[in-house]
């Protein structure tokens, strides 16, 4: 760490990483109160638009429950366990996890663009459909009439 450099900033801290250095800077004062107001002001319209995205998803899948959270930090409550969307999010390339069995915790990074958030949903639309599908088909199915639960590795591993 550094000291000042910078009116109003407290540390410059260089981590070192594959391509180089990171440099981050902790204002505190008059250019810090600006700096975070911004931040925190485009992380409520990022907020915003997922969460509208959300509520869309909501409207049209029945196991979505509620849409809560601030700013970039969503949950997403379902009426059906979480781990097999999680599993399914995660073979998609979207990271989530999955809390108290049934609550999908999304905290997308602060600098996401709004293509990104529409992205985003975009594959969580498809999440939503081929696991409601797959599970809507195991309801049928004779094999899921057994009393021992099928879970994969993969899945287990995903709601932890």
């Amino acid at each position: 760490m550094t000291g000042r450099s910078i009116k109003g900033a407290r540390y410059r801290v260089f981590w070192p990483c594959r391509d180089g250095y990171i440099n981050f800077i902790f204002y505190g004062g008059v250019a810090g109160r600006r700096t975070n107001a911004q931040l925190v002001a485009w992380m409520r319209e990022r907020g915003a638009e997922l969460r509208q995205g959300l509520m869309a998803l909501a409207n049209k899948y029945d196991f979505i429950k509620e849409i809560r959270g601030e700013g970039l930090m969503v949950g997403v409550q379902l009426s059906v366990e979480g781990a097999p969307y999680v599993a399914e999010a995660l073979a998609n390339r979207v990271l989530i996890n999955c809390t108290h069995e049934t609550t999908l915790r999304l905290l997308p990074p602060y600098i996401a663009k709004s293509k990104d958030v529409k992205e985003f949903i975009k594959r969580m639309d498809g999440v939503f459909s081929k696991v409601s599908k797959a599970n809507s088909k195991s309801a049928d199915s004779p094999r899921a009439q057994k009393s021992e639960p099928a879970q994969d590795a993969r899945t287990l591993a995903a709601s932890r």
